[in-house]
């Protein structure tokens, strides 16, 4: 989670200026991190059952090589002027980000019902780690710099190699957290697993449209300041494009923090 939020720390504040100045267009200024989330999105959901059947440690290792590959092309796009290799890379960095969230499922498997909620916190909490950890990484590539399409290619290679580490990482996960939440399972003297219901069935009851559509409304602001302080705060107001990270860093860090603080 820590290595998920210092990529989208990157992502949130360069996303739209790498997208301009590679295609050279600016009234393009959102599709960029309109790519990303639009993966994130989509991926989440295949993801979730590729989790139920193989395990989760096969598809969250997917996932982080996903990522260093999206941010090794999109590198290779700041220095080729690729507009093609631009959007393959995002695809891979929002389909790795929507997979990564998916860890707090994992996180829930570990714990058993009682303790589940708590849990899941303690995973979430690994945001603000990343919170400190993109600033510390990330500001440094760009302080003095003048922001230029081939000044991205160092940032962007930087988040691929430590979505690297996060792959290493999740190997030692040992054994697969959805083998942990089936021996917990064991252990309940409640009568066989309940099958899940389907995804049709969760829509029709009370509650869930409207949860939806505010889940909806808030993440579309979020995103909206998240995505465009990059290049509308920041450079369209002449600070420099480092300063953008500690801004992005607050954000995750007020977020992860009210999420556990929830929990």
């Amino acid at each position: 989670m820590a290595v998920n939020s210092a990529v989208l720390q990157l992502v949130a504040a360069v996303s739209s200026l790498t997208f301009v100045l590679v295609t050279g267009v600016r009234g393009l200024l959102g599709l960029g991190p309109a790519i990303f989330l639009t993966a994130s999105g989509v991926t989440a959901v295949p993801a979730g059952r590729l989790m139920d059947r193989f395990g989760r440690t096969p598809v969250m290792s997917f996932g982080f090589v996903a990522a260093a590959i999206g941010c090794s092309l999109t590198a290779l796009a700041t220095r080729t002027g690729s507009t093609v290799t631009l959007i393959a890379g995002f695809v891979l960095v929002g389909a790795s980000s929507g997979i990564s969230l998916l860890i707090r499922t994992a996180a829930g498997d570990m714990y058993p019902p009682e303790r589940r909620a708590r849990g899941i916190s303690y995973v979430l909490f690994g945001s603000v780690f990343g919170a400190i950890l993109g600033p510390t990484v990330f500001s440094p590539l760009f302080a003095g710099k003048d922001v230029e399409a081939d000044s991205l290619t160092v940032p962007w290679l930087a988040a691929g190699g430590i979505a690297l580490v996060a792959l290493l990482l999740v190997q030692f996960v040992r054994p697969d957290p959805k083998r942990i939440a089936e021996l917990l399972g064991s252990r309940d003297d409640a009568g066989p697993p309940v099958a899940a219901a389907p995804l049709s069935e969760l829509l029709r009851r009370p509650g869930v449209r409207p949860a939806m559509l505010a889940a909806l409304a808030s993440f579309g602001v979020m995103v909206s300041v998240m995505n465009l302080s990059g290049y509308v705060v920041v450079e369209h107001h002449h600070h420099n494009q480092d300063s953008i990270f500690p801004i992005i860093g607050a954000h995750v860090f007020g977020m992860s923090s009210r999420r556990r603080a929830l929990r």
